[in-house]
């Protein structure tokens, strides 16, 4: 025997060396389980990091050295307020912006243009500017012009027209504005610092009264930034511009953050954490697995090492340094495989945030908090996984390594009442309802699963004399096949235990959200198709197609629509373009026509029917959602205080309506009364009852408003399928996250069946002496696999429709939404098949070696 060097440690050596040995080969089942949960994890963690360092870079940039904002959401400031905050003492700077969202024509991205006014920018926002090179010290001089813009020179490149200015050639970018056609001449490039890193770069800076005329804005502000002078106190000052414009504005300090934006990141942020949460407890339990038999395959040895004098102690850390090291190579090979998956998970996120972030988020990097998570879900699942079988390999003694089988039977009490607790924990956590206490509705759903989960592995072990039972008739068809299934198992019952949870958790974890995701759905589709009854026809400044709009309706187009011949109302509509602030938090403003709601259309009322409601809006009262209810604490009856340009005006609320706005819900009004106390470029829809066929009466719009702005026509039906959209894109990225987790169920079903055929050669070359063909051992093997797949995605599938309403609860909860629970899913036939199908395949190694068993391996070594 060659002689050891001194520096080599003895753990290494003969980890090394178990390596080469047949056991070895559930060394990398091991590494595979960890990498695979940590790709998960890690790639989520970097592209919902990226996503909110997108969303706060763009604000950081928009507020710049600002300490206060004047705001009053997106209704806008009246232009004189900007005078009145200049003259307060204390104010060192006050600088107005406004923001207009274009689309850029045959692009499918949106072109933030920033109007601000160049003299003040140079205290609040670090704005150079450059043409062909030089700085430019008079921007003002620059942007004379009312269609004068600076740009990034990401923006030129991203629209191809990078080379044509730095050739010196003129510049122009088509948008569509107002409804027409426009040019904007780029007169200069942004240095790529303040506010040119707003919105990814997908800005352009122009004089902020271009921008009201830009945007249909005149007169109107969207926010005014203050830098207070230096040795002033900002509470103070808040105070004392707050006085000044108290009803017409809110004083606070700067933001500028996009709440509707964060409310959805957020949500996301939740999803990912529940299959993140899954995927490393699938991982701990599969390391587990593998530990246990990796140190069940070594008794012999391990015992060896007891009787030459190995401390035990040593013994346990000679075990814990191998599944280190294993897990240390799993986390490394997750990073990189986090790495690698986080790009088109960003892109995901990008799509599905598009609508309001009016950016595109790009680029991914590690930072401290990936590696912390890595070593979190990898070290931690390995080290934790592993930790048990280390402890009862330390307790191995010598004579040990004289036993044939190793001890069986142990702790069966233990596990029952184990079943028991965890049983009893999920059925009251299931009959507690929602409301136990504010923000409870995660915790709920969290404790639920793993109280499930728990049971589960608990009773697994229990359960395979209830699955032999149901593979009895097979004994009819095949009946050496059907003798020898489930007998496998019952040599490993606590490892089959963890297969089967493995499965279970996965297919349990993502039917919770695929039902979420169709009760959020069916909640959207009822409400859509609720609001246009008689089947109107739908008149927009943008097809609807266009994720990005921006365009309104303007009052002669509307008039164009009111008097074609064959149309018999029309209902003007503002939705989703202005909020306002109420007690310090945006709330979305919804303004219809409600004289001719009240006759033709229809209001989602929860406490009064629909004709009554419009009829009290038409008279100046309001309806607010159940997300405000949630938020503010008003409802019927009460009245609310809103900031008008003309001072603070008082509404009564005459009711509920349903709406799926953000968290601080919505207010519905009468068009009339937002009219009256804010101004709006234009309407963001046209909703018109006809007595004439449609076709023809479309066709007479479109002659009558020739001329006028562009105008796209839908149905109902249309509004439906765009409000598929967003959930379209989430179930997508779930659906690619449910691949690894499928890769984590074949791989524990590997983990099983490897360790079981491993260990049981010899039984099977027994079988093999006693004149059973190759192909039989492969058939017990693979229906094993099928049945181990088939009751793994039946209690998940058990599992996930109980957590599927505490689920909808987080929504409810955090939304006020009303969501009618939906029991089906269009994704859970193939979670199914897809958790048989990944059981299948990962028997597919531990069947050929099954296959390959020789008939005079009974008599070999051990």
């Amino acid at each position: 025997m060659p002689e050891r060097r001194r520096n080599t440690p003895l753990w290494l050596l003969l980890f090394v060396r178990r390596l080469r040995s047949p056991e070895g080969r559930l060394a990398p089942l091991a590494v595979i389980a960890i990498a695979v949960s940590v790709t998960l994890a890690t790639g989520l963690e970097m592209s919902s990091r990226s996503a909110q360092k997108h969303l706060d870079t763009t604000a950081e940039s928009i507020t710049g050295a600002a300490k206060i904002e004047i705001v009053a959401g997106d209704v806008g400031l009246a232009e004189e307020i900007l005078e009145v905050a200049r003259a307060t003492p204390g104010v060192r700077a006050a600088s107005p912006l406004v923001s207009v969202k274009l689309r850029i024509a045959d692009r499918d991205f949106a072109l933030n243009v920033i109007g601000v006014d160049l003299l003040a920018e140079e205290v609040v926002r670090k704005t150079v500017i450059e043409r062909h090179g030089l700085e430019i010290r008079d921007p003002l001089r620059l942007l004379a012009g009312p269609s004068s813009v600076v740009v990034t020179e990401a923006l030129l490149d991203r629209l191809d027209l990078g080379d044509d200015y730095r050739e010196g050639r003129a510049v122009e970018i088509p948008v569509r504005a107002n409804g027409r056609d426009a040019s904007l001449s780029v007169q200069g490039v942004l240095r790529p610092t303040g506010i040119a890193a707003a919105f990814s770069g997908q800005v352009a800076v122009m004089d902020v009264y271009a921008a009201q005329i830009l945007g249909g804005r005149a007169g109107m502000l969207d926010r005014i930034d203050i830098v207070p002078e230096p040795a002033q106190d900002v509470p103070a000052l808040i105070s004392a511009l707050g006085a000044k414009l108290s009803g017409r504005a809110t004083v606070q300090r700067s933001s500028a953050r996009s709440r509707v934006a964060e409310d959805l990141l957020g949500m996301v942020k939740k999803a990912a954490l529940i299959l993140s949460g899954a995927a490393a407890l699938v991982a701990c339990l599969l390391t587990y697995a593998t530990t246990a038999q990796w140190v069940e395959r070594q008794r012999r040895q391990l015992a060896t090492l007891r009787a030459v004098g190995m401390e035990a102690r040593r013994v346990e850390r000679m075990i814990l340094a191998e599944v280190t090291l294993l897990a240390v190579i799993g986390t490394a090979l997750g990073i990189a495989g986090g790495v690698a998956v986080s790009p088109p998970l960003l892109a995901t996120l990008s799509e599905f945030l598009e609508v309001v972030a009016i950016e595109r988020f790009e680029g991914v990097s590690l930072a401290p908090t990936t590696l912390w998570i890595a070593s979190f879900v990898g070290l931690g699942a390995g080290i934790t996984g592993g930790a048990l079988p280390a402890r009862r390999a330390a307790s191995r003694f010598s004579l040990d390594s004289l036993d044939r089988e190793p001890a069986r039977g142990r702790g069966r009490s233990v596990r029952i009442w184990v079943a028991m607790l965890a049983l009893t924990a999920f059925a009251l956590l299931f009959a507690s309802g929602s409301g136990i206490a504010a923000g409870s509705a995660m915790v709920r759903l969290g404790a639920l699963l793993f109280s499930g989960i728990l049971a589960i592995l608990a009773l697994a072990p229990h359960g395979l004399g209830l699955l032999r039972f149901a593979l009895r008739p097979l004994q009819l068809y095949r009946p050496a096949v059907g003798h020898l299934t489930t007998r496998l198992f019952r040599m490993r019952p606590w490892t089959f235990a963890i297969s089967l949870t493995a499965i279970a958790s996965l297919v349990g974890t993502l039917l919770t959200v695929f039902l979420l995701i169709a009760t959020v759905r069916s909640a959207f589709e009822r409400w859509a198709e609720s609001r246009f009854p008689g089947d109107p026809i739908l008149v927009l400044p943008f097809s609807l197609s266009d994720p990005i709009g921006g365009d309104f309706l303007s009052s002669e187009s509307i008039a164009a629509i009111r008097a074609t011949p064959g149309v018999v109302a029309v209902s003007e509509q503002y939705k989703g373009d202005a909020t306002i602030l109420f007690r310090g938090q945006e709330v979305p403003l919804v303004a219809m026509t409600m004289s001719v709601v009240a006759r033709h259309g229809h209001i989602p009322g929860i406490d009064r029917r629909s004709a009554d409601l419009a009829a009290d809006l038409s008279n100046g009262a309001v309806a607010v959602s159940p997300g405000f209810v949630k938020a503010f604490g008003l409802g019927t009856g009460d009245s609310i205080e809103l900031d008008t340009s003309h001072g603070v005006q008082r509404f009564e609320i005459a009711g509920l309506y349903e709406d799926f706005g953000e968290t601080t819900g919505s207010i519905l009004l009468d068009i009339a009364a937002f009219d009256r106390h804010w101004k709006r470029p234009g309407a963001s829809i046209a909703v018109a009852w006809t007595d004439s066929p449609s076709e023809s009466v479309v066709d007479a719009i479109r002659r009558r408003a020739a001329g006028l702005q562009d105008l796209y026509f839908a149905s109902g039906r249309d509004i439906v399928a765009v409000n598929r959209r967003l959930t379209q894109v989430f179930s997508s990225t779930l659906q690619a996250l449910g691949a690894f987790m499928a890769a984590l169920g074949a791989i524990g079903v590997m983990v099983l069946l490897t360790g079981i055929v491993s260990e049981r050669r010899r039984d099977l070359a027994v079988l093999r002496a006693a004149g059973a063909e190759p192909r039989q051992l492969v058939e017990v093997v693979l229906v094993d696999a099928f049945a181990l797949g088939a009751a793994g995605a039946g209690l998940g599938v058990a599992l996930g429709f109980a957590c599927a309403e505490p689920a909808a609860d987080i929504l409810r909860e955090s939304f006020g939404w009303i969501l009618e629970q939906r029991w089906t899913a269009a994704e859970l036939p193939a979670l199914i098949a897809g958790a048989v199908i990944a059981s299948v395949l990962g028997a597919a190694l531990p069947a050929l070696s099954a296959y390959r068993t020789a008939s005079d391996e009974v008599v070999g070594p051990e």
